[in-house]
């Protein structure tokens, strides 16, 4: 029999176990995770321990190790977010090909607090994007849920969402330096995916 400490040590924990290269194809430990085959290799390392007490510190620091490297990885995502939107910052009007105005660095640093925030709250990572108003927008559409949400100069934030199964929701928040848009995020808070 395997030493459980062993089968343990066997999950992955590093920044690049976690992450596959871009472009690549996913990986049997990539879908292991996504097919939530790893609660039955829970399991099974569970039961080589005389009792749960004997295996919650191996599985307590495991689990906190995964934990932190998910946040690193939402960290990375949300950073790749936010150079979309820095690599906007000085386009001329036009840029778009058609009469897209110049973009706002009010709305994008408004956007890049917004995505940083996310970033640490488990909710889901947005793509970043900018409206032909010059206005930073960030949009989801992932496991149900629909949301388009603009950030404008003078610190309001319009946004639309919709969750599986639910009606579409339209407000109009304000937020300052210090705030995010809170209906925003506590109708978010109900959305699937949340890691």
């Amino acid at each position: 029999m395997n030493s459980p400490t062993n089968d343990i040590a066997s999950f992955p924990a590093s920044r690049q176990e976690l992450a596959p290269e871009a472009g690549a194809v996913p990986s049997a430990e990539d879908r292991w995770f996504s097919t939530g085959e790893w609660v039955e290799a829970f399991v099974s390392v569970l039961s080589q321990y005389q009792s749960d007490t004997d295996c919650a510190g191996p599985l307590r620091s495991r689990i906190a190790a995964l934990r932190r490297q998910i946040t690193f990885l939402r960290r990375d995502v949300a950073e790749k977010e936010i150079e979309r939107l820095e690599s906007m910052r000085d386009a001329l009007p036009g840029w778009d090909g058609y009469n897209a105005q110049a973009p706002n660095s009010l709305t994008i640093d408004a956007a890049a607090e917004a995505l940083r925030f996310l970033a640490q709250t488990g909710l889901p990572i947005p793509i970043a994007t900018m409206s032909p108003n010059g206005n930073a927008c960030l949009f989801i559409d992932a496991q149900g849920v629909y949301a388009d949400i603009e950030f404008h100069a003078d610190r309001r934030v319009t946004w639309l969402l919709q969750l599986p199964g639910g009606p579409e929701i339209e407000d109009i928040e304000r937020v300052d330096e210090a705030s995010m848009p809170s209906r925003l995020l506590a109708i978010l808070s109900h959305a699937p995916g949340r890691t």
